[in-house]
């Protein structure tokens, strides 16, 4: 029952986004008037083994699992969770806003870990090109990307590791870019900017050894960003 319930709105928000986004067509704000989400999104977790040893491609689906939940609170504050993960994985990464930390804990430790928001863990080194032929579609949404190369810190900042990433995302699935400005962890200020605030719909991490890949499999929008969608197309059906 809660699946279907969960489906249902994913559903309805999709069909919603795509009656707003349509409305573009006559009237050319639409684009401004696309509701900023809140709410939660699913990942599939999948680590694929590249010239890296198997033992190190298991350490890492220990580490990640094979599903995060991503949830956009109201007051901005995001949240990740990690199912099936090994008794020493991840089990969650939170973004407080009002006082610029990420917070994360392990399943084998009772201890917070709390670091300042604003600190690069990862450092742009330079844009990379993307295949015309190369689009990708998730949860039926046509994805645009941002592609580059950067540098992963460790805490220290004397580790590092070469990487590339990439982030596809929807213009149609905003939350407010504003709001991450200071935050630095992971790049999340510079790719919100990049993409007008856009959420990630598929997010790949290649560390040569292996790669880390994320794509959305539901969306469950919270009755606010429901609601929010309604009034808008209502005012746009005027």
């Amino acid at each position: 029952m809660l699946l279907n319930t969960k489906f249902r709105a994913n559903l309805t928000y999709l069909m919603l986004v795509v009656l707003v986004s349509s409305c573009s067509l006559f009237k050319k704000s639409a684009k401004k008037d696309i509701p900023l989400f809140s709410g939660s999104i699913v990942y599939t977790i999948e680590i694929v083994k590249l010239d890296g040893s198997e033992d190190l491609a298991k350490g890492k689906r220990d580490l990640f699992g094979n599903e995060m939940v991503l949830t956009i609170h109201p007051n901005g504050d995001i949240e990740r969770k990690y199912n099936g993960t090994s008794i020493s994985g991840y089990e969650s990464y939170y973004i407080d806003l009002q006082n610029n930390k990420v917070k994360e804990t392990y399943k084998a430790k009772d201890t917070i870990f709390v670091r300042d928001a604003s600190i690069e863990t990862l450092v742009k080194l330079n844009d990379l090109r993307t295949s015309k032929d190369s689009s990708v579609e998730v949860l039926g949404m046509e994805c645009e990307d941002i592609s580059l190369a950067a540098e992963e810190l460790d805490l220290t900042g004397i580790e590092k590791k070469y990487v590339t990433l990439r982030y596809w995302y929807s213009p149609t699935l905003k939350i407010d870019a504003s709001l991450y400005e200071n935050v630095n962890d992971q790049m999340l200020s510079y790719l919100l900017s990049k993409s007008n605030g856009s959420i990630f719909l598929k997010y790949e991490l290649n560390y040569v050894t292996h790669k880390v890949i994320y794509t959305a499999k539901q969306i469950v929008p919270s009755e606010q960003t429901q609601q929010s969608v309604i009034d808008r197309e209502s005012v746009l059906l005027r």
